[in-house]
């Protein structure tokens, strides 16, 4: 299973603000209400793995160097 608002992200490809690195809000503003879809085990896997591979490049390198300047934060 899997959040609806979660897939409609990874399948556009996940997008994310060019200045901070976060995500559209309208991805994940219904966590909690949103309703849940049934993936085969095959999608499951896959989506995750394409998950982790966004999370590290968005969050490591000058790309995550960027982002942490784009909210703000003042990196060591």
């Amino acid at each position: 299973m899997v959040r609806k608002g979660f897939k409609d992200w990874v399948d556009k490809g996940m997008p994310r603000d060019a200045r901070t690195g976060s995500p559209p809000k309208e991805y994940f503003s219904q966590r909690g209400q949103d309703k849940w879809l049934k993936i085969s085990w095959e999608e499951a896997f896959t989506m995750s793995a394409v998950a982790m591979n966004n999370i590290a490049e968005t969050y490591s390198g000058d790309k995550a160097l960027n982002a942490s300047r784009g909210r703000g934060m003042t990196p060591p």
